[in-house]
């Protein structure tokens, strides 16, 4: 969670970009891989005390992660070959910015790379809303442990990490629809 965070730090701090940097982005493309479902997940985040409310849109080579805490947002849009960070001033204005240039390789493979469940453990099930989380424990170079659960169809529903010497970190779904709204990927890029 804390790399997914700085991460989005990183990329509104590339909101600050010279004009020169701004023309180069617009050229850079990246590839967003296809989406077999369609879907909009709601996920509930703690960590160290902090809790966060993460929502997905899932549609085609489109994606969008919003992350809230407080009174603040993050947006992170994904629409076919482009990346952009999007946040919301004090005004209520959603300001964009493209930043398919800084979006490396290493980072969309952490946001669209499907999970490993090579050399997993079955754990317990869990019940997640109206449906059975299938549950594993992942081995892991960066974690002492590592459980995810799945739906049926293979949604992320629940991932609990735990990093030697860093406090435990818990996201679970708490909605789920097979449905999106085409608004959510509704830019309204500032000039």
């Amino acid at each position: 969670m804390r790399a997914f965070l700085l991460v989005a730090i990183f990329l509104l701090v590339g909101c600050a970009q010279t004009e020169q940097m701004q023309a180069e982005a617009q050229q850079a493309k990246i590839s967003v891989p296809e989406s077999k479902l369609n879907y909009t997940a709601t996920y509930v985040i703690y960590e160290d005390g902090v809790q966060l409310v993460k929502n997905v849109w899932r549609a085609g080579k489109k994606m969008r992660i919003e992350l809230k805490g407080g009174t603040s947002s993050l947006n992170i849009y994904f629409i076919e070959d482009k990346a952009y960070s999007c946040a919301r001033s004090y005004e209520g204005r959603q300001l964009c910015k493209d930043v398919s240039q800084i979006m490396q390789k290493e980072y969309m493979q952490a946001i669209f790379e499907p999970i490993d469940l090579a050399g997993a453990q079955r754990a317990e099930d869990v019940e997640i809303g109206s449906t059975t989380g299938k549950c594993y424990m992942l081995p892991s170079l960066f974690f002492e442990t590592r459980k995810v659960c799945l739906t049926d169809s293979g949604i992320l529903a629940y991932d609990e990490k735990k990093a030697i010497g860093k406090p435990t970190t818990v996201e679970y779904l708490t909605e789920l629809s097979y449905e999106v709204d085409p608004k959510a990927f509704d830019l309204n890029l500032s000039r």
